[in-house]
């Protein structure tokens, strides 16, 4: 196992975030004959070996386990930061007046800032005093690049046919 920075093969400390690539006899060799995928995985590093890329942002602790953080194409950079909507929407959904969170990126000037879209707690419950509480909230819990600009309250968070949270449906709403 070894991190790299992530969409990259340049290798970094076990200390810090970055994308885990897995190297061993057990490894894939590739995807049935989707050469592209195949090469967007399995990548050759300078040690000559060729690192199957998980696309999973970790970090490891002291004993080398494995600290999951997000996965790398729901990574956005925001003023050069590294930003995880996977980690706000786990954090935002902690807040009391919040059901369901999805953090997306939006546009924004020539960045990104992210936008939080909510189902509230109580349905019926002022959306203004809501959206208050909720930027309160992230603002006491989440880094200020993390932290959203906006929020927009849904009645219902639109889904996949796998039932996630289809946060791509709300990444288009607002381009």
């Amino acid at each position: 196992m070894c991190l790299v920075e992530p969409g990259t093969t340049k290798v970094i400390p076990d200390n810090e975030e970055g994308e885990l690539c897995l190297l061993g006899g057990s490894i894939m060799s590739g995807y049935y004959k989707n050469e592209q995928a195949t090469a967007d995985v399995m990548r050759l590093h300078k040690d000559g070996r060729v690192w199957l890329h998980t696309g999973d942002i970790v970090t490891f602790d002291e004993g080398r386990n494995i600290i999951f953080k997000s996965r790398y194409k729901r990574m956005v950079k925001v003023n050069g930061y590294n930003v995880y909507p996977t980690i706000i929407e786990n954090t935002m959904e902690k807040c009391p007046a919040i059901s369901e969170a999805c953090a997306v990126a939006v546009p924004w000037k020539t960045d990104k800032k992210i936008k939080l879209y909510v189902t509230l707690a109580d349905p019926k419950a002022d959306e203004e005093t809501a959206k208050d509480e909720i930027m309160t909230y992230a603002k006491a819990n989440l880094n200020h690049w993390s932290c959203p600009f906006a929020v927009a309250v849904l009645k219902e968070m639109p889904r996949t046919k796998m039932n996630k949270k289809d946060y791509k449906v709300l990444e288009s709403s607002d381009e």
